[in-house]
This record gives structure tokens, sequence and C-alpha cells, in this order.
């Protein structure tokens, strides 16, 4: 920890020109394993690790962090195997990189991105367009025959009170502890998640809310909404 943080001074010197910055903090994130990333995080949300805090963000250094490695996570790996707990991870990552370049992007009117795995699962992520408002879907259509593709036959592994819990522990990751609840923490940030049945469908609904923009990465720090 103190070998990075001292790393982390280091590209803060004007010595080093901004492009290289972005080349060195790629490398540095290269080197690093689960476990390491995963040791970075808790160190982080502790008194001693607060100076890391903002540089660790600021680099995006959990951009790769296996959720399903931490320990708030764990209980989701039961009944998976390792293949399928790396696949989850793959696809929980892929998931939080769609919603922060939703939160970039500059526009006219809601910010939409979608996903289908096969017929079985859609899942839809929405962003207003002053990003104060988030809200996720994820529609789960009755059972079909035929092969099924990874991720179907992971999330069929969960019951709907278990893939409810998973969805809100990750978005609740993303929005408050993968900035150490350094934002997000105005007093009328709220998230609320429902289980609902529509016809043959079960739809798991979350959203986020809260008077100023919500913030997810430090490109938005940087390069706030333009009203």
């Amino acid at each position: 920890m103190r070998i990075l943080y001292q790393l982390f001074n280091l590209l803060e010197t004007d010595d080093i020109e901004d492009c290289y910055k972005i080349r060195y903090t790629k490398l540095l994130r290269s080197q690093l394993t689960d476990e390491e990333l995963i040791l970075i995080r808790y160190n982080c949300m502790t008194e001693r690790g607060t100076k890391m805090q903002l540089p660790v963000f600021q680099y995006n250094i959990l951009k790769h962090i296996p959720f399903l490695g931490l320990f708030e996570f764990k209980k989701y790996r039961k009944g998976l195997s390792n293949s399928q707990i790396n696949s989850l991870n793959d696809e929980l990552i892929l998931w939080r990189k769609e919603i922060c370049e939703l939160f970039r992007r500059q526009s006219v009117g809601e910010k939409n991105q979608s996903r289908d795995y096969q017929e079985r699962y859609n899942i839809k992520f929405t962003v207003s367009e002053n990003n104060t408002q988030y809200t996720f879907t994820m529609t789960k259509k009755p059972r079909t025959t035929g092969p099924k593709e990874t991720m179907v036959k992971i999330f069929d592994i969960f019951e709907d009170s278990s893939l409810d819990n998973l969805l809100t522990d990750f978005h609740t990751e993303i929005f408050r502890h993968s900035h150490f609840r350094n934002y997000n923490e105005h007093t009328s940030y709220k998230l609320s998640h429902s289980q609902l049945l529509d016809e043959l469908n079960t739809i798991f609904k979350i959203q986020i809310r809260q008077d100023n923009p919500l913030i997810i990465s430090y490109y938005q720090i940087e390069h706030p909404i333009q009203a």
C-alpha cells in the first residue's frame, strides 16, 4: 500500500504529461491481481486508507475488481462453478462499464442501453438527461427449450429473491462503495428496488435518484454535464 501510494504521488507531479499518466496507470492496473484489488478496496474503506481513496477512484484502479470476490458478495457464489463465477464477474464488470458510459454521455433526453440474453432475460439501463436519475430493469421471461448461453444458465441458478439481492448489492457497490461514499451522499439520495410479476414475466427494477447529478466515475468530476 505504501508503494502504491508513492506511485500515485509520482503520477501527480508536473513532470509527467497526461498522455503518459494514462499509459502508466494502465500498466499499474495490469500488475494488480484480483486479490490485491480486493485488498485495496477494503484498505480504502478504513481510516488508514483515507488518503488512498481519491487516487484509487481518480485512476480507476478498481476498474476490473471481481465483485464476487468481495466478502459482501460471497453468498452469491453458492451453486456456481469457478468458470461461472468468472463469467458472472466479467458480466458485472461489463455492466459497470456500460453504466459509466451512459453517465458520461452528453444527450438531449434520456440515455438508454439494453442487452438480451437469448429470449430468457433482457436488461436495460436508463439515465436521465441531467444524470440525477438512474433506472435498471431486468425482465425474466418463461423458460424455453434448447441450448442456453452461459449467462442464462447462471441467472437461472438464482432464486428470484437472491437475484434481486444480487442486483441491489451490485448497484450499491458501484454507486456508493466504489468511490468510498465520498459522493452520492446527499440527503436526497435514494435507492429503491422491486420485484414484480407482469403476466408470465418477472421484472426486477432498481431506481436511484438524488437532486444533484449521480457520480459513478471520476470522469464526471472532470467533465460535468453541461446544463
